[in-house]
Formats: structure tokens, C-alpha cells, sequence
């Protein structure tokens, strides 16, 4: 079963390659080099590079255009090291029982370290230094896919969920670096007013009434106004770290930040976890082979990622879509010109 579960798995995570999407083409690849931090990609942010001398086709060279630095961006930056009440603040409000960490390094322990304050300086010293010089923490390469039933009772490999365990400092870090760093910046320059999801004081009922406003403004008016689902199947898996890079130095990371960030995800060794335990045996990417990308579900960063990642694409929709024109739709019969 285990053995079935890491191919499933594999499979799972090269869907992006299977299909060949956009990022994972040819033409990407120089955009992505070094983990998405490559003088290309530094040349899009800084509006130096040309996205149409890059070879790409109309729709990406827009996607890519937009991602260069607006005059708000340009002035962002974060702290390069934690700080040792950050780090205490981060492990404290921390539950105990919450589950992480292949090494068997426990949030119990982490949040004992953070009583001392010498030991809460050391440790927000060490786990700083791969984001700050842009190296890799051979631990934080190693996870846990816990396989979760997407439906109770149905337990069929393909739609069963996978919730990844990070080791417990990384996820910290992470989770300092988006809450206290990142998404501030990107509020204070601008995310799409379209982009509800993953931001602060933004509830999923007010979310809901705002739909239901538009929809009986529509009835009131006698406005025609269609509405569609795009539930977007195994989201976190299906981003790509190094192209997550660009986003997040767009909105104040450093270089060596992205990099590290991204070299971990590359480099994850995983064992998979069932109610009969933990595998010995994992599974990762091999050379020479498609890349296993995804953020993962159960990584701190991942829901911030995505929420940046939909508020370019929804600003990008804003700017280039102005609707869909229908002619002549009179309820039964249908005729469109043009």
C-alpha cells in the first residue's frame, strides 16, 4: 500500500509536467533558473527585462509584464533575522499538540526553548541563517505526507488529500516571515480589491453577502448576470516554488530568502503517513527528471502564496477582460453575431 501511495503521490505532484502548463514549458525555464532568483527573473521585477524578448506567446508575455515592480513595491523589504521575541511570540502562541516534524523535534520542545531567552537568541539566530545567506537546512528537507480522506469512509489512493508535515522551525520562520512581513507589504501596495481570500478582516459570511449583493442588484435592475464555480482541484500542489520566488520578491523577500525557500521545496525527501504508520521508505525528486512542485498544504506560507499569486491574475483579468459580449440572447432562442 505505502509503495502504491509514493507512486500515487509522485504522479500526484508532476501533474503540472503531465500537462504541460505554461510555467513548466521550455521557454519558463531561463524566467525560473536558480530557483526563480536568476538575473532574468530580478530584470522582470526592476522593469529592465523585456517580456517580449523572452519568447513567450501573447498571454504569457501580459502575465509576465505585470509582474514587474510598481513605485510602492520597489520600496519594500523585510527583516533579514528573526528576532528573539519574535521568535519566542511565534513558539508561544503555537498549540502544543499540533503535529509536525519528521526529525521528532516536537513543538513541546520549541516552545520550552522559547521560555529561556538565551536559547530563544541562539535558535532565532540558526534559523535565520539559510534564509539570510541563501543556503539549505539538510533537516528541513525531510516531511511527513499525512493521506487523509477527502470524503469519510472513501479511501480510494487518487482523492485522498495530502496534508504535509514541515519541521516545526521552518514552518515558524515561514509563518513570522508571511504574517508579520510579507502580506502587510502587500497590503500597503496594493492586492486586487477582488482578492478575498487569505487577507485579514476579510470573513468568509462578508465574502458571501458581498455575492449575494451583487445578485440582488442584478434581480432589482433586471441586469443579466451570470455566475460560475472555478474550483481550482488540488491548488497548492500545482504551484510552482520558483516561480512563487518572483512573487515574493516582488513584495519585499530577499533573493537569498526566495532562494532558500524554493531549494528546500526542490530538494523535500517524503515519507508517507497512514493510520498503519509512518513509512520507512520516501520518495523525492530524481535527477535528470520533472521537477515535484507544490507549496504543499500544511506549510505556513502556502495560503499567502496563493493569495498573491490570484490577485496579480485577478488584476491581470481586471485590465484585459472586460466581460463577455452576447448578442441578441432573448431567453429560448439564441443567436450570436459576429
Amino acid at each position: 500500500m505505502e509503495e502504491w501511495l509514493r507512486r500515487r503521490n509522485k504522479r500526484h505532484l508532476n501533474q503540472m509536467h503531465v500537462e504541460e502548463r505554461p510555467p513548466t514549458r521550455v521557454e519558463f525555464q531561463k524566467i525560473l533558473a536558480e530557483h526563480g532568483t536568476s538575473e532574468i527573473a530580478l530584470g522582470i521585477l526592476n522593469g529592465t527585462t523585456d517580456p517580449a524578448s523572452l519568447g513567450l506567446d501573447e498571454d504569457a508575455i501580459k502575465f509576465i509584464a505585470g509582474l514587474a515592480k510598481n513605485t510602492e513595491e520597489k520600496g519594500l523589504s523585510m527583516p533579514r533575522q528573526m528576532s528573539t521575541k519574535d521568535f519566542q511570540a511565534a513558539m508561544k502562541v503555537t498549540h502544543e499538540d499540533t503535529s509536525s516534524s519528521a526529525s521528532g523535534l516536537h513543538y513541546t520542545l520549541w516552545k520550552t526553548i522559547a521560555e529561556d531567552d538565551d536559547l530563544s537568541t541562539i535558535h532565532a539566530v540558526m534559523i535565520s541563517l539559510p534564509f539570510m545567506y541563501g543556503f539549505v537546512c539538510n533537516r528541513w528537507k525531510k516531511i511527513i505526507d499525512c493521506m487523509l480522506e477527502k470524503k469519510p469512509g472513501v479511501r480510494k489512493i487518487h482523492i485522498m488529500r495530502i496534508i504535509c508535515l514541515f519541521e516545526a522551525d521552518f514552518n515558524t520562520l515561514l509563518k513570522w516571515m508571511f504574517n508579520k512581513h510579507i502580506m502587510p507589504n502587500a497590503e500597503k501596495s496594493g492586492l486586487s480589491t477582488n482578492q478575498w481570500g487569505g487577507r485579514n478582516n476579510r470573513s468568509a459570511p462578508a465574502c458571501a453577502m458581498r455575492k449575494l449583493l451583487s445578485w440582488e442588484y442584478a434581480r432589482f435592475t433586471k441586469t443579466v448576470l451570470t455566475s460560475f464555480l472555478a474550483d481550482l482541484q488540488s491548488n497548492f500542489d500545482c504551484i510552482l516554488p520558483d516561480m512563487s520566488s518572483i512573487f515574493l520578491m516582488k513584495k519585499g523577500m530577499s533573493k537569498e530568502a526566495a532562494y532558500s525557500r524554493a531549494a528546500t521545496m526542490a530538494d523535500l525527501e517524503r515519507s508517507v503517513r497512514t493510520a498503519t504508520g509512518t513509512s520507512t521508505e520516501t520518495y523525492q525528486h530524481d535527477p535528470g527528471m520533472p521537477s515535484l512542485p507544490g507549496e504543499g498544504q500544511g506549510k505556513a506560507d502556502s495560503m499567502a502564496i496563493w493569495t498573491l499569486i490570484s490577485s496579480e491574475l485577478l488584476l491581470m483579468h481586471h485590465e484585459l477582460c472586460h466581460g463577455v459580449g452576447i448578442d441578441r440572447c432573448h431567453g429560448g432562442n439564441k443567436e450570436q453575431e459576429g
